[in-house]
């Protein structure tokens, strides 16, 4: 079984109990504006360019058969992307990693031998392995194999989702599954449409549907200043609150930790100048979440 992965990060606390490695996938069902991992959102390797990185070496521009990279006025590249025919040897030759990919082809395998090299550490921190994204779902048989091979292994799985795929697809990963982080950006469907794409009812019901099943369930909120930590913010919880068997919220502050990866992918990033300063509003937040008989965390520390 094979699929597209962007990264593997190791040693999250995070996203999900313990010390975690993180398999993040390539694809995604959603556009959110505020995105911060814009390299997942197509499902297969793209091309990045870190143009900070690029020594003028010039051998892109040797090997590129149809002339993408070229010449600056200071001796480096720039990458002409209405050029590229995705061959990707660019990436291949550049010593330097200013050129490089959004990710890679790999088997589950492959997967489970790199994430199971940590195993003491999930023994012992009562950690395991979370599936990320983009929208991992959308892979949804390759990492029904990765989630079955670690449940063999005696580690615990997580996977973190938009909840924007068909129901089936949760059906087919559920027995493998310990713990679901589900992401809840908006209750108004309108504002849903607006910042993400897409309408937010197939997310509500499979959402619905999920808190049926004897899963531990997270709920994850990325808290987006002026956006939806207002009125729309307390909907969301008002909401969670009438499901069965829900202790725990997420508060995700908005960060603009990831907005160059735009410029490395050739995109535009709408919100490149929004602020980060909603402190006030991330406390406010937290205290209401509190007050309805949560468990909260913010950014991944308790409140």
């Amino acid at each position: 079984m094979m699929g597209y992965v962007s990264n593997i990060q190791k040693f999250s606390v995070n996203d999900g109990y313990g010390i975690r490695t993180i398999v993040f996938l390539l694809g995604c069902t959603l556009k959110c504006k505020w995105c911060q991992n814009p390299e997942t959102l197509e499902n297969k390797p793209t091309l990045m360019f870190v143009a900070d990185l690029c020594k003028g070496c010039n051998r892109c521009r040797k090997i590129c058969p149809n002339g993408g990279p070229q010449a600056s006025e200071n001796g480096c590249v720039v990458l002409n992307r209405s050029q590229c025919i995705s061959c990707f040897e660019c990436a291949d030759a550049c010593p330097y990693e200013a050129l490089k990919l959004s990710g890679r082809e790999m088997s589950a395998e492959q997967v489970l031998n790199e994430v199971m090299k940590d195993k003491v550490f999930y023994q012992q921190s009562g950690g395991g392995v979370t599936i990320s994204g983009g929208e991992p779902l959308m892979q949804v048989d390759f990492i029904a194999e990765i989630l079955k091979l670690v449940k063999e292994g005696g580690i615990g799985t997580c996977i973190e989702t938009a909840g924007n795929v068909p129901w089936a697809n949760f059906e087919k990963v559920l027995p493998y599954t310990d713990l679901f982080l589900f992401d809840v950006k908006f209750l108004d469907p309108e504002l849903h449409k607006k910042w993400t794409g897409c309408s937010n009812q197939l997310i509500q019901e499979n959402l619905e549907k999920l808190v049926k099943f004897d899963k531990e369930i997270i709920i994850r909120i990325p808290l987006i200043p002026d956006i939806n930590d207002g009125q729309e913010f307390k909907d969301i919880i008002d909401r969670i609150s009438e499901m069965e068997n829900m202790k725990e919220i997420h508060i995700l502050p908005f960060h603009q930790l990831g907005s160059s990866k735009y410029d490395q992918m050739g995109m535009d990033y709408s919100m490149k100048d929004y602020r980060e300063d909603n402190d006030e509003m991330v406390r406010e937040c937290g205290q209401y979440t509190a007050a309805k008989g949560f468990r909260v965390s913010v950014g991944g520390s308790g409140f």
